[in-house]
């Protein structure tokens, strides 16, 4: 399977419906990185890499590609604006 930054990823191993998404972040190593939310928390998730591709018991993927998230080109813009800018360099906000 092949991810961009802010896919939002459905791992259908998962048996409770808050934890079976999360948003595509990167990877590092062997790991693929994510967010994921649980009783209305952000957290960090991390899967092998080959378990991408696995099958699920229905014979369909495990891990399906649902969606994309903006939360990447939103930060970038947040980003840009203070670098632009320079706000808090001189201790200005």
């Amino acid at each position: 399977m092949k991810l961009k930054k802010g896919d939002i990823v459905l791992n259908r191993w998962a048996g409770r419906v808050e934890g079976r998404y999360f948003i595509y972040t990167g990877t590092s190593g062997r790991m693929v990185k994510g967010i994921s939310m649980s009783d209305g928390k952000l957290s960090t998730v991390e899967y092998y890499k080959s378990s991408l591709d696995a099958i699920h018991y229905d014979g369909k993927p495990a891990f399906q590609i649902v969606g994309k998230s903006s939360v990447f080109d939103v930060m970038v813009e947040e980003l840009g604006k203070y670098q632009k800018e320079g706000i808090g360099e001189n201790g200005d906000m």
